[in-house]
């Protein structure tokens, strides 16, 4: 016997994607059904292959969108799925936009970072009494480039 499945969402697709946010207050439209635990974005499965909710919303609410660009957040809200939130622009816009926000990771929270938040301060402390980069990169393990750079504060740690 042959088992047929009745599809769980019915209706057009922008049915489909307003019957899967709740609107809030702000205006953005929260994503309710799956969410990528690594990267925070709502996602969905339509004929065996998964798409970004917001991506998704966009082509069913704006239009295609052109190889090459990414749909990006005006909100910075991940799960936000309002067309009037999201637009086009090119990877470097994105990360433009992103640095322009202070959205990315420093200190702790970056994946390659080698000196933690505390030792930051512990480095910017024992500079100013006067130890050498050279000490200091030793028993960090760095270079003393990267000792000037946290002191300098030209690379922003937390």
């Amino acid at each position: 016997m042959v088992r047929r499945y009745k599809p769980r969402c019915t209706g057009s697709v922008k049915e489909r994607i307003e019957g899967s946010v709740k609107k809030s207050e702000s205006g953005c439209w929260l994503w309710t059904g799956a969410i990528n635990p690594a990267n925070g974005y709502g996602y969905l499965g339509i004929d065996g292959k998964t798409h970004s909710a917001h991506r998704f919303a966009y082509r069913a609410f704006v239009g295609e969108i052109p190889d090459g660009l990414f749909v990006m957040h005006k909100c910075d809200v991940r799960e936000c799925c309002n067309p009037d939130h999201l637009m086009l622009g090119t990877h470097r816009d994105n990360m433009r936009d992103m640095l322009r926000k202070r959205r990315y990771p420093t200190g702790d929270k970056h994946y390659n970072t080698k000196v933690s938040d505390a030792s930051v301060v512990d480095i910017k402390r024992r500079k100013q009494a006067g130890e050498s980069a050279d000490v200091l990169a030793a028993e960090y393990g760095v270079s003393k480039y990267t000792i000037w750079g946290i002191v300098s504060g030209k690379w922003r740690t937390s």
